[in-house]
């Protein structure tokens, strides 16, 4: 440390004496040579990075860092103004590049700094297109390149929509029928995980479907909502005479739909349908960007935003210890990042999505009050040997994937090595709005890590599950454990897409994860799909704690398993769902001589529907001191029956009494309650329990819900 401030003394020695004078204007920043701060205010020009004259360029202030940290500096300070910055190329940091410094980027104002990764297209005049009034500018030129861009947005920052066919908002072709041929199939060693051992990158599409003489074929994609994936192909030709498309890659699902017929699908980038107020379209071999405006638009002044790069900043061996972060970034935006990655062959949760900001061999990282808006895939991709990251009190809106993706490079890796990031923490933080252009995506999307903490954020308005946690469908080693999933509040998931998702999804054996003290609510799935679960603990899902949660009104039912082993799910309020308050999906693990889950002192409510619902007689659960009631039925509560709706008047009574009878004598509803829990107001929402409710005779334990979701 002596001969490091030996050093810095030297270099600031040498920055006030070794200078030449230029003239009378020459301007010498004296900055501290151990702890310096770099200035930054968003439009300033020819800045030295002082307070006087600061940095208006992000690049220009990261490359005086890199320079005072190999001078000797130890800590540099970024201290940023409130505004907009931008930014045209992706940033690297890492410990190496600042001379072992650590890195503090920082914006005190009370507005925020914002770094947008978009560049303003401006310049428009009238024209036509499809016979409609419509504006054209030029696209702009980047690093002598022209920008292609895949999202824009207006200047007041809202995302715009491309054309897509058919025009309408939830309109959609179907797939006449699937391609079989051998080239559409896999490699064999590909084959492991493909539904059929078939992937196709083609498909029969309906005569007369699609409209002949597209413009720019290749720059159409076709997407695909289905199961619990959302394809998204780049097209590479259409031949009208045999009616068969075909993609530039292939999927990882057969082109079928919940139904097991052609799945549905729709064209986005379609120049021949660009006619709604609000459509943009770039056409990139002529370097025009084309927009709709609305009536009350006027086209002086008027500007669309291009995003630029996918990645804003790649952070690669940042490590710092417990004494001082490597990095802190505090009150900082990131906006505008593009998504320029289509043909992934992603399989669940888009996890071949990259993040926005992706760390890397690092450690000791915090983000701070930050936000994440207006992103084209994960806003924060956390990967190889990372541990010790913080993000509290961060938001993330419109956002073309899911907020944050804890990944490991999707490696399963046992016994665990410090390859598998450990110690993230997500606290207080708000998602809203994602699965903009991935609909597959998970707001928190851990896939590989342990010994980590997601407590006390919101999560809304998603296409697909708010949380995932795992990633192995088999029993057996798993790199993920530890996980606490605390007082979050999920609601409002799942817009009539996807099927196959929770408000909290879980896989894997994961020894010490619990979820606790959650509250989830309005989850729903594809309209014609299954699957809108509260909490689901899918395939192999082993050693979890489930207590203290609230989840209602969800399409499906409020708690599901399905294969999995040895969780303990108690004192849990759940309900007022569609199929019921609990499913147990699979049987299997009954044939296997393995325990589902003990359930135990919880109230399961419904309303016309199951208490227990399987389309099983036989499941292998233990429960005990369970309050149930139906707010329809009364006492009379019903268990098993699947599509209980069908049944006559009549026999739905018989059906009842016989199924709970029955389960009774197959030994569940030990030690049952069956009686009205008393809640104030269930139907809204309100779970509140009375002095005289029966569910303190069970040995329920009030549910705390005060500080659900952020506290800040």
């Amino acid at each position: 440390m002596k001969l490091r401030r030996f050093l810095s003394a030297l270099a600031f020695v040498a920055l006030i004496f070794g200078l030449v004078a230029c003239g009378e204007q020459e301007v010498v920043v004296q900055f501290d040579p151990v702890n310096p701060v770099i200035y930054l205010e968003a439009g300033s020009e020819e800045g030295n990075g002082s307070e006087e004259k600061p940095y208006g360029d992000i690049l220009d202030a990261i490359a005086k860092a890199k320079e005072l940290g190999l001078a000797g500096a130890e800590h540099i300070t970024l201290k940023f103004g409130a505004g907009d910055y931008s930014l045209t190329e992706t940033l690297t940091l890492s410990s190496e590049a600042f001379g072992g410094a650590s890195l503090e980027m920082i914006c005190e104002d009370e507005e925020m700094a914002v770094v947008g990764a978009w560049l303003p297209v401006t310049g428009f005049t009238e024209t036509e297109v499809n016979g409609v009034k419509a504006w054209v500018a030029d696209m702009p030129m980047l690093n002598g390149e022209l920008v292609y861009s895949h999202q824009f947005f207006n200047g007041d920052y809202e995302r715009l929509e491309r054309p897509r066919y058919p025009e309408a908002e939830d309109g959609q072709l179907r797939v006449e029928f699937c391609t079989d041929s051998e080239r559409n199939k896999h490699d064999p060693k590909d084959q492991t995980n493909t539904p059929n051992g078939l992937a196709t990158d083609a498909f029969y599409f309906f005569e007369g479907d699609i409209p002949e003489n597209l413009t720019n074929i290749e720059d159409i994609q076709m997407r695909m909502y289905h199961w619990w994936t959302s394809e998204m192909l780049s097209v590479k030709n259409i031949n009208y005479d045999t009616n068969l498309m075909e993609f530039q890659d292939r999927t990882w699902m057969n082109f079928v739909d919940n139904n097991h017929q052609g799945g549905p699908y729709f064209l986005d980038n379609v120049f021949e349908n660009l006619n709604d107020p609000g459509e943009v379209y770039e056409d990139r071999t002529t370097g025009k960007l084309y927009y709709i405006p609305y009536e009350d638009e006027s086209i002086d002044s008027f500007k669309i935003f291009a995003s630029t790069v996918d990645t804003i900043f790649i952070i690669d061996g940042m490590n710092g210890s417990e004494a001082k972060n490597s990095l802190t970034i505090k009150n900082i935006g990131f906006e505008g990042s593009d998504w320029k990655d289509v043909n992934l062959f992603d399989y669940q949760a888009a996890q071949n999505v990259k993040g926005s900001i992706q760390i890397l061999n690092s450690s000791y990282i915090t983000f701070e009050d930050c936000s994440f808006d207006h992103i084209g895939n994960y806003a924060v991709d956390v990967r190889t040997y990372v541990h010790h990251v913080t993000f509290d009190n961060c938001s993330v809106s419109d956002i073309g994937a899911g907020g944050f993706r804890i990944s490991c490079d999707n490696k399963n890796i046992y016994p665990v090595t410090d390859e598998v990031p450990h110690h993230i923490t997500i606290t207080d933080c708000t998602i809203d709005g994602y699965g903009k252009i991935h609909g597959a995506a998970v707001g928190i999307h851990l896939q590989y890590a342990y010994d980590c903490v997601i407590a006390h954020n919101e999560i809304a308005n998603g296409v697909y599950s708010a949380m995932s946690v795992g990633w192995t469908w088999d029993y057996g080693a798993h790199a993920t454990s530890n996980i606490t999933v605390e007082k979050n509040h999920i609601h409002d998931i799942g817009v009539g897409l996807l099927s196959d998702m929770g408000g909290i999804y879980t896989l894997g054996e994961q020894p010490g994860t619990v979820l606790r003290g959650n509250l989830i609510y309005n989850i729903g799935s594809a309209k014609d799909g299954y699957g809108g679960w509260g909490i689901y603990n899918d395939a192999a899902t082993s050693y979890v704690t489930v207590e203290n949660n609230i989840v209602y009104n969800c399409s499906a039912t409020a708690y599901n398993t399905a294969r999995a082993k040895e969780n303990i799910v108690r004192n849990n309020i759940f309900g007022l769902s569609g199929d019921g308050a609990v499913q147990v999906a699979s049987e299997e693990s009954y044939n296997e001589g393995i325990k589902n889950l003990t359930l135990e002192r919880n109230i399961l409510v419904s309303d016309f529907a199951a208490i227990y619902f399987s389309k099983y007689t036989w499941f292998t659960m233990t429960d005990d001191s369970n309050l149930m009631w139906d707010y329809t039925f009364g006492e009379n509560v019903l268990s098993i029956q699947q599509d209980f709706e069908t049944y006559p008047e009549g026999m739905l009574n018989a059906a009842k009494k016989t199924n709970f009878d029955k389960l009774k004598s197959n030994g569940y509803y030990n030690n049952a309650v069956v009686a009205d829990p008393l809640f104030a107001d269930p139907f809204n929402g309100d779970f509140t329990l009375p002095e005289n409710s029966p569910a303190w005779d069970i040995g329920f334990e009030p549910i705390d819900i005060s500080d659900v979701g952020p506290r800040k």
